[in-house]
């Protein structure tokens, strides 16, 4: 189980972990897109299937070490608009240089778009129809 709840498993021996698959899959062709961009920009941190970063020995003894959140329903993702989440994407994060303003690596809006879809492929109802300022109502 990793630091979010969310049980991972591990086909290479403790290498690389990834979450165990839910019911949803990636339908859409924006979806489909957002998919291989993340499998191709952002899961060397967000980890296989969004399930966030992993503890290192520099997460663990660094206090200023920030770590990749999960992006399936397991953190805070979900808590955020689409548009917000495709800001982040694209203008990067202030908290830590780790999570670069991918506009300027060659990601367009276009591309933000289909990774905010994909992100939300990993989602379940509740985390879709609680998006966004209706977290706040769903968390009671």
């Amino acid at each position: 189980m990793n630091q979010y709840g969310k049980f991972i498993i591990s086909t290479n021996h403790g290498i690389e972990w990834g979450g165990i698959s839910g019911p949803y899959k990636t339908d859409s062709p924006e979806e489909k897109r957002g998919h291989a961009l993340c499998v191709k920009k952002c899961q060397s941190c967000h980890g296989k299937g969004g399930i966030g970063e992993n503890y290192s020995i520099e997460a663990l003894t660094n206090k200023d070490y920030i770590m990749a959140p999960a992006l399936d329903a397991s953190a805070h993702a979900w808590h955020h608009t689409d548009e917000a989440l495709q800001k982040f994407i694209l203008e990067g994060s202030t908290r830590t240089a780790r999570m670069a303003a991918w506009k300027d690596l060659d990601v367009s809006d276009a591309d933000a778009h289909n990774l905010v879809a994909y992100i939300k492929s990993l989602w379940t109802r509740r985390e879709l129809e609680c998006q966004g300022p209706k977290h706040m109502q769903c968390m009671q």
